[in-house]
């Protein structure tokens, strides 16, 4: 593997001098059989992962860099969300380092409203060797509508609450205080 060019090239931490304004960075070990590029890409965020040499990861591990528990893991391989793992000889799961990006899309999609039902969908879609696009774009402009939908429901409870508020206070500077105000202004 081998570095783009204006790429500058470091065998050992760069210093912040060093590192300048670059936006990529190619780190290589003294040996140049492992290659690292780093990239300035608003928005992400680079997971470090520490690997035994190995492209498989146990559940522990995998919730672990994801930041969800080991019964999440194995609960999206139990709906689908995550293919099926392998085992060790003692019965460990062991998942594919690319499961890493699948947790933290599931995660990332659960966040805008897409239900675990959905990305089981999609994603056995995707693993079967389809292309669910048309299904994930039709989903999110219904995600879409929902927010708005909520959004215009909660300016309707503010407007709503807006007026008790001024109710109450233009009752309770006519009356005074009392449980009896409160009542009958959130009665109306």
């Amino acid at each position: 593997m081998s570095c783009g060019q204006g790429v500058r090239i470091f065998t050992k931490r760069p210093t912040p001098r060093e590192w300048g304004n670059k936006t990529s960075v190619c780190i290589r070990n003294e040996n140049e059989q492992n290659t690292l590029t780093l990239e300035c890409i608003p928005g992400f965020i680079l997971l470090m992962v520490q690997s035994s040499g190995s492209n498989t990861l146990r559940s522990g591990s995998l919730a672990k860099v994801t930041g969800v528990s080991p019964d999440t893991i194995r609960h999206y391989e139990r709906i689908g969300v995550l293919p099926r793992a392998s085992r060790t000889d003692s019965g460990y799961r062991l998942y594919a380092a690319s499961a890493v990006e699948r947790v933290l899309v599931v995660q990332r999609a659960l966040r805008i409203g897409f239900t675990l039902t959905e990305l089981a969908e999609v994603l056995k879609a995707r693993d079967a060797g389809g292309a669910p696009c048309r299904r994930v774009y039709h989903l999110a402009q219904e995600k879409l509508k929902g927010i708005a939908a909520d959004i215009e429901a909660l300016k309707r409870t503010e407007r709503y609450l807006k007026k008790v508020l001024a109710e109450w206070g233009t009752a309770h500077s006519e009356r005074g205080s009392g449980a009896e105000i409160a009542l009958a202004v959130l009665a109306q």
